[in-house]
């Protein structure tokens, strides 16, 4: 697959090579352009996160620290990381505190995401079990 990846022009063309759908009747059913454009939201939604994680872990390190460890003293700002303070300006100041906080934002997207894939898998389970007995009836 890693192959068939490297090997794409279009970013599009990616969600063709998602895996094909389970189905009751047909194990090798191909999936519906919508399906696959769902997944392939799903997978962002579900890698952006780490994405944005390793970004800010990145700038904090350039910068010296975060908003989140941040003293301000007479209108100047300073980030504290690993015992050392940094002087930096009101816009980076700025930038850090609105990145902390996507970066919160992200982390519940990512969890609901994935609550929302149990509940979807939990009904899928649900719904064939009870099909099952009913045909026993």
């Amino acid at each position: 697959m890693l192959t068939q990846l490297s090997t794409v022009k279009d970013p599009l063309a990616v969600i063709s090579l998602l895996p094909i759908r389970p189905n009751a009747k047909n194990q090798n059913q191909p999936m519906t352009f919508k399906a696959r454009i769902a997944w392939f939201i799903l997978i962002l939604v579900l890698l952006l996160p780490f994405a944005n994680i390793g970004s800010y872990v990145v700038v904090a390190t350039f910068l010296g620290g975060t908003a989140a460890n941040c003293k301000i003293v007479d209108g100047r700002y300073f980030f504290f990381s690993h015992g050392k303070y940094t002087e930096v300006s009101h816009e980076i100041y700025e930038y850090s505190k609105i990145h902390g906080y996507a970066v919160v934002g992200m982390i519940a997207v990512f969890f609901l995401a994935l609550a929302g894939i149990g509940c979807l898998k939990l009904l899928t389970i649900f719904l064939t079990w009870k099909n099952r007995y009913r045909r026993l009836e």
